[in-house]
């Protein structure tokens, strides 16, 4: 079967495939995100750059790309009140799905950091959401707008998934918002 195509329909197949490979400029090698050269030869700016894409995917539900995390890659979130660190990608996923009561995430990035010598980027956000799906540490969902200022820092591998991801935040302001009235 032999088709013909005109010359708008080639430039819209061209566009959608362009389109296509921005939305996916970090290719996958099974599943998992490979940077776009190897992490030792990267500047500081692409390290950055390429942090902040893996910290942007973050959903806080069933969409959060756990791919991002290396096997034995360790999550700490030192405002939680009893447990803090989570080992491995299973018990992170099971921890991120704490935030699978609130959507609508928007992460703003107001500052970024490199530390050379860890390997590490921080960042500076504010996290937006709508409590509205499920309950968060025992809150029902009342479509509450929430707003909480906090910062990451990641550390990269050398294959260029997630190795430890620190989190400092003002949980307690979050439930706060989620309890006013």
């Amino acid at each position: 079967m032999n088709k013909r195509y005109g010359l708008r329909t080639l430039i819209s197949m061209m566009i959608c495939i362009g389109l296509m490979f921005g939305a996916i400029s970090m290719a996958c090698a099974e599943g998992k995100p490979v940077p776009p050269k190897p992490i030792k030869k990267m500047t500081s700016e692409e390290i950055v750059a390429y942090a902040k894409k893996l910290f942007l995917g973050f959903t806080g539900d069933e969409h959060t790309p756990m791919d991002k995390f290396a096997e034995d890659a360790v999550f700490i979130d030192v405002t939680r009140p009893v447990k803090k660190v989570f080992k491995g990608k299973k018990a992170i996923g099971e921890f991120l799905m704490d935030y699978a009561g609130m959507t609508g995430w928007e992460l703003d990035i107001l500052a970024e950091a490199y530390d050379a010598k860890n390997n590490r980027v921080g960042f500076e956000w504010i996290w937006r959401s709508v409590h509205d799906k499920g309950p968060y540490d025992g809150i029902p969902p009342r479509g509450i707008k929430t707003s909480i200022m906090g910062s990451t820092w990641i550390t990269i591998n050398d294959e260029g998934l997630i190795q430890e991801e620190k989190d400092v935040w003002n949980r307690e302001h979050l439930v706060q918002q989620l309890c006013a009235d």
